[in-house]
């Protein structure tokens, strides 16, 4: 019967120690990692989401670029067509021009500047 009482009492103490050990682990180990995978995870995709915003503000700002650069070689060409045109018909450069020759550069700038939008469409 002795022996018996110092066994369940033996057996409630390690009982204890278990469960002391285990809400230990829970509360001074378990949950702090926990938190910080949690803040990791949020700092992770906080970095991952202003990459991306990054990123797209370069694209835009390249395609924005991009865009700028083909319309100035449009008007570049159009300029130099022009020249070309007054040359060919004996005038200096940047004179006026006959109406046909007028609306062939004009259609031949627009057909550059719409090709210049469709390649670099923006957003």
């Amino acid at each position: 019967m002795q022996k018996l009482k110092i066994l369940t009492l033996f057996s409630l103490i390690l009982c204890s120690l278990l469960i002391s050990a285990s809400v230990f682990y829970y509360l001074v180990i378990y949950i702090p990692r926990q938190a910080q995978m949690k803040l990791d995870l949020e700092k992770s995709q906080a970095e991952a989401k202003k990459q991306a915003q990054f990123e797209a503000g370069l694209e835009d700002f390249s395609r924005k670029a991009s865009l700028e650069k083909c319309l100035n070689n449009a008007q570049d060409t159009y300029s130099n067509s022009w020249d070309n045109d007054c040359k060919v018909l004996g005038l200096e450069a940047n004179c006026k021009l006959p109406e046909f020759n007028v609306e062939v550069q004009e259609k031949r700038l627009r057909d550059m500047k719409d090709d210049c939008f469709k390649e670099y469409p923006q957003k």
